[in-house]
């Protein structure tokens, strides 16, 4: 509780301990672990390493398109929590 007078920093820290005392831990999901297991799915199911899918354009083209923006943009939270492009590229 805040005392009369006393400022709290807003952090991004303070913020996710807040949240996770209303919010379920459940809902909080381990990244980069989750990101990758999403992008091993989408390589076996559409037979396509991740590498080829972002450098080779004609790859992607009988991929849906809500399929290649949920593959970009798992990709971009599995770069941006330090998940390795090493792990990627099983296919």
């Amino acid at each position: 509780m805040i005392k009369k007078g006393e400022k709290k920093q807003m952090t991004i820290e303070n913020t996710l301990r807040q949240l996770k005392d209303i919010i379920p831990i459940e809902n909080f999901k381990a990244q980069p672990a989750v990101a990758l297991d999403e992008l091993l799915k989408l390589e076996r199911d559409y037979k396509l390493n991740t590498s080829t899918f972002i450098n080779d354009i004609k790859s992607t083209t009988t991929i849906p398109d809500e399929v290649r923006e949920k593959w970009i943009n798992t990709l971009d939270t599995f770069i941006n929590f330090d998940g390795s492009m090493e792990d990627l590229n099983q296919y």
